[in-house]
């Protein structure tokens, strides 16, 4: 599958995006009177884990520690995990949307103190075997990264530890929003209890 780079679209709560040039994909945000800031992904470690109101009133879908998250979902525009873009750029401290697991790669390696939790539609790839390898690969370059898989392909919801080595918690799709945001929460925590069970990335 051929890799290249793509704009990459950025949500976050009561913001409006624009890109601009960059070795690597960036994402500029406006204060609420219209001004504009520096890279979002660059302001994430200065904003540390506050957590405003907007997003203290989804707690009941998404964990204080999920929302304290940078979201990096991985998917073609086609993906129905594109339909809770909206949604979870108004829980989190950012969400950013790539169409490659390299171009995420490179957001994680320029921006590795932010708390990310990465969305990967797994229907990006050609073959399941496929998406195994680079998943595997992908987990051992980023350890500290929680992982959620999704696929049309999937049977059910796996919020288990089994598929450790390639993800923290695995949703079929499409995925309702309840599923979607318990998933997240389950994926940090899964990803923490990791060591007791061995899983050695």
């Amino acid at each position: 599958m051929g890799i290249e780079d793509r704009a990459i679209a950025t949500h976050a709560p009561r913001s409006a995006a624009r890109s601009r040039p960059a070795a690597a994909a960036r994402a500029v945000v406006q204060r609420d009177g219209g001004a504009p800031e520096e890279a979002a992904l660059d302001r994430l470690d200065r904003r540390g884990l506050r957590i405003d109101a907007s997003r203290e009133k989804l707690g009941a879908l998404v964990s204080r520690q999920a929302q304290a998250c940078a979201f990096l979902v991985v998917a073609h525009p086609s993906s129905p995990v594109l339909q809770h873009m909206a949604w979870l750029g108004q829980c989190s401290r950012l969400c950013v949307t790539v169409e490659h697991l390299s171009v995420a790669e490179q957001v994680l390696s320029t921006h590795a103190v932010a708390p990310f939790l990465a969305i990967v539609d797994i229907d990006i790839f050609d073959t399941l075997s496929t998406a195994v390898d680079r998943m595997i690969a992908f987990r051992k370059r980023t350890p500290d990264v929680a992982v959620v898989i999704a696929s049309t392909e999937m049977s059910r919801h796996d919020f288990s530890v089994e598929r450790a080595p390639v993800a923290d918690v695995s949703l079929k799709l499409p995925v309702p929003r309840a599923a979607l945001g318990l998933g997240l929460g389950v994926a940090l925590t899964n990803m923490a209890s990791r060591p007791a069970f061995d899983f050695s990335l």
